[in-house]
């Protein structure tokens, strides 16, 4: 999450075009933009999952934050490959056409 926190901010930072350039920039940057919060939220869930693994708060009946937690992260990634084909990938077939 963190390596891929920098490597987002590195893009966005070294983008040639802004936000409000064009429809293309603003759905870039605002839809980078919400995963990017979704990436930092699981970035707190991962710390606060492992002081709670550190203090012992887990056991055999009492686990469902970390399964919670991973459906989380999974669904983070489900959406990132959507997001990377929709605003990454596509743009390179339309322009073959």
């Amino acid at each position: 999450g963190c390596v891929f926190s920098g490597m987002q901010l590195k893009e966005w930072h070294d983008h040639p075009y802004g936000i409000t350039a064009h429809l293309y920039g603003s759905l870039y940057f605002t839809i980078t933009g919400f995963h990017m919060a979704h990436v930092m939220v699981g970035i707190v869930i991962l710390v606060l999952l492992a002081v709670w693994i550190a203090l012992g708060y887990f056991d055999e009946e009492r686990n469902a934050p970390m399964r919670i937690g991973g459906l989380y992260w999974h669904f983070v990634d489900v959406v990132w490959l959507f997001i990377f084909t929709s605003l990454y990938v596509t743009p390179f077939w339309m322009r073959g056409h």
